[in-house]
């Protein structure tokens, strides 16, 4: 989020969105002009983004090697009414670079931000639990093919050339219960006491965060609670521990499932207005939640909300509500 002291790699188009959000890229919310923050001149801000990919091909010969890592969230970070406006250019781009010949010796994958789907085993995979560490052990299984047809449950990143085991989870995937899709849930009263006992939890977790700047932060309050839910995982999934067979197809479910349940609250805090969601664990043991900083989200623009701790401080601008505010 907060870019490199140095810089990375050869080639990088930072410097040209930083002055170009400064020209135009606020228009949006200055003007309302949203043709003015969709275009750079007469281009479209996402075509000048196919035209640098593009260029880093003509600019080389094919006998250089090249690796590049591009990401566009403009037209789908806040809607996603307006990723139909790149269908047209995005295939004439793909249709360019393929006749070109600059895919001949070229792996291209295609992904989006929060996750990727992509024959034999791709095809089987396209319905399994995948995440971005498999990319990377997919890069290196490119560069290295050892033809294993079956991973192991517990790696944490497995090539999209093996098959990825059905039973895999987002605990064996190294993925927090916040971020996980595989979960399923029941919602609850917000007024069930558990509820009310976790967005105490949440809040107080949020409060701890900004407590050293006291001075500078206001102390928030709770204005409501808007969404609770209470996550139970697949039974069966949990209780997963290894195969019976060589080929991996009878689970052998007799593993022990733990005792803690994961509760989700949405809140909206005072006087920030903030809308926070916060996944807690609930040691039934211990009769206690637990909040972790990793597991909140704030869902709704913070704005010069947390102006004075902005540059200095950034983890805690989804927190900080100022003091003194900008008018």
């Amino acid at each position: 989020m907060l870019g490199f002291k140095k810089q990375p790699v050869n080639h990088y188009m930072r410097t040209y969105y930083l002055q170009s959000e400064k020209i135009g890229g606020l228009s949006r919310y200055l003007f309302g002009d949203t043709n003015r923050y969709l275009c750079t001149g007469s281009l479209p801000r996402h075509v000048v983004f196919l035209n640098y990919a593009r260029d880093l091909f003509r600019t080389y010969p094919a006998s250089t090697r090249k690796f590049s890592f591009l990401f566009q969230g403009e037209l789908s970070h806040d809607s996603t009414n307006l990723m139909q406006l790149a269908d047209d250019d995005i295939v004439e781009f793909l249709k360019d670079m393929k006749s070109s010949g600059h895919l001949d010796n070229t792996v291209l994958i295609m992904m989006s931000d929060h996750g990727a789907r992509f024959t034999s085993n791709l095809r089987t995979n396209a319905h399994r639990l995948t995440t971005p560490f498999d990319i990377h052990a997919t890069f290196e299984d490119i560069v290295d093919y050892k033809a294993i047809m079956r991973a192991e449950v517990t790696q944490r990143g497995i090539s999209l050339l093996t098959e990825i085991p059905e039973a895999r989870t987002c605990k064996h995937a190294g993925i927090e219960p916040h971020w996980c899709a595989c979960l399923t849930w029941n919602k609850i009263d917000v007024s069930d006491k558990m509820a009310i006992r976790a967005a105490g939890v949440l809040l107080a977790t949020i409060n701890a965060l900004t407590e050293e700047q006291r001075s500078r932060c206001e102390n928030l309050t709770l204005g409501k609670i808007s969404l609770a839910v209470r996550y139970k995982p697949n039974e069966s999934v949990m209780r997963f521990m290894k195969s019976k067979d060589s080929d991996g197809r009878i689970p052998d479910l007799s593993d022990q499932m733990d005792n803690d349940a994961m509760y989700q609250v949405t809140i909206v805090t005072k006087p920030n207005d903030g809308h926070y969601e916060g996944t807690l664990s609930y040691s039934q043991k211990e009769d206690k939640f637990r909040a972790k900083e990793s597991d909140i989200s704030r869902t709704n623009k913070y704005g010069s909300q947390p102006h004075c701790v902005m540059d200095r401080l950034p983890r805690l601008r989804k927190y900080c509500y100022c003091k003194e505010q900008i008018t």
